[in-house]
């Protein structure tokens, strides 16, 4: 830091006192009404504004190493924090269907202002310290209260990717890491939690394109469920085949669809299947046979129950009835085949993984239902 701070100087007289050593601020400060996090729902976009009020922050400026620029240092930790968070956000979803916005609001104060009511609140602090925030809960753990109330930290004349993590606290997301110390006590170094390397709460110098990744945004819709209903969206491409020898005749029914559920207005979780029913058999009389297929498109509604990562269950509100008459002949004689089936979906077991609701064929539950109609009628 100490290079840092000669190159400070070369800047202006004011910053001299860039990040100093603050001691507590006034006791109006700590006595003010507890703030939280902002969270808001339009259709399927959420913002959570974070509010930070920065003690001492005032005035300062921070050099870019990239382009070499000095900024406003509540300017630039506003802005590639933000844009750090946002980036990642844009590429996934929350609950199979929604997008995640980050709204960072760092406010410069003087050393002993009044924060305002609502926000959250940092100790802007000289170098040579770890930047940490008092998010409450355990080191590894996710803690709901920066929406509920406050939190504080301190934070050192760092770079925007250190913001983002501390503000990852903010969020309520806890470390990815563990510290490791040394036989007297003191820090040694971190290790990252199994699976978590490289990431956002971990160790984020290493992954600059990865750092934020779905498990950070499925733990962001736990925190945010207690403030958002987040019903969610299911979708998928299914397909069954039915084999049978009903009538003494062997078919074959096949049906794919591409499903989608989505909440409506009041949170219902409504929506459709679309694709195509195909079947073919063939019948025998004697030595005389026929073979015949058919394909039909098919439109189910769907309505879907359960909550949370499931498990959900998918059923057709009705069935689409499928009817066709077939001329055939057996040897020389016509024959009208009746074609009569009854098309539903029914599909149970549907969990969280991977970042969405998702179903597969061999966990799934297909109810294919057919009538029992007079397959084929010699004429008179």
């Amino acid at each position: 830091m100490t290079a840092f701070r000669r190159r400070i100087r070369k800047v202006s007289q004011a910053a001299l006192v860039f990040l100093v050593l603050l001691g507590a601020p006034s006791g109006s400060v700590l006595a003010r009404p507890r703030g939280k996090n902002l969270v808001t729902k339009s259709g399927y976009d959420i913002t959570i504004t974070v509010p930070i009020d920065v003690l001492g922050l005032r005035g300062k400026v921070l050099r870019n190493p990239v382009t070499g620029e000095w900024m406003d240092a509540a300017t630039y930790w506003e802005q590639g924090a933000e844009a750090i968070w946002n980036d990642g956000l844009d590429e996934l979803r929350l609950r199979g269907c929604y997008t995640v916005h980050l709204d960072l609001q760092i406010n410069p104060l003087g050393d002993f202002e009044t924060v305002a009511e609502g926000h959250h609140w940092v100790w802007a602090e000289r170098s040579g310290f770890r930047s940490k925030v008092f998010a409450g809960g355990g080191k590894n753990d996710d803690i709901p209260l920066p929406y509920t109330e406050d939190r504080w930290g301190q934070w050192g004349p760092v770079q925007p990717d250190t913001v983002a993590h501390e503000v990852g606290h903010f969020l309520g997301l806890g470390d990815d890491y563990t510290d490791v110390l040394a036989a007297d006590g003191s820090f040694d170094h971190s290790e990252e939690l199994p699976g978590r390397e490289g990431t956002m709460m971990a160790n984020y110098h290493t992954n600059p394109e990865g750092r934020i990744d779905q498990s950070i945004v499925d733990r962001l819709g736990d925190l945010l469920e207690a403030q958002v209903d987040l019903p969610p969206c299911i979708s998928g491409v299914f397909e069954t085949t039915v084999r049978d020898d009903t009538e003494g005749h062997e078919r074959t029914a096949t049906l794919g669809l591409l499903v989608t559920i989505k909440p409506d207005d009041t949170g219902a979780l409504l929506g459709q299947a679309e694709g195509v029913f195909r079947l073919e058999g063939s019948v025998e009389d004697g030595d005389c046979t026929f073979s015949y297929n058919m394909s039909t498109p098919v439109a189910l509604d769907l309505q879907a129950s359960g909550s949370g990562d499931g498990p959900f269950t998918i059923d057709a509100v009705s069935e689409q009835k499928v009817e066709e008459v077939q001329r055939h002949y057996l040897c020389d004689n016509p024959v009208d085949l009746s074609i009569d089936w009854d098309v539903g979906l029914n599909i149970e077991d549907i969990v969280f993984e991977h970042g969405s609701y998702e179903f597969h064929d061999d966990t799934t539950n297909i109810q294919l239902a057919y009538s029992d109609p007079d397959f084929w009628n010699q004429p008179p």
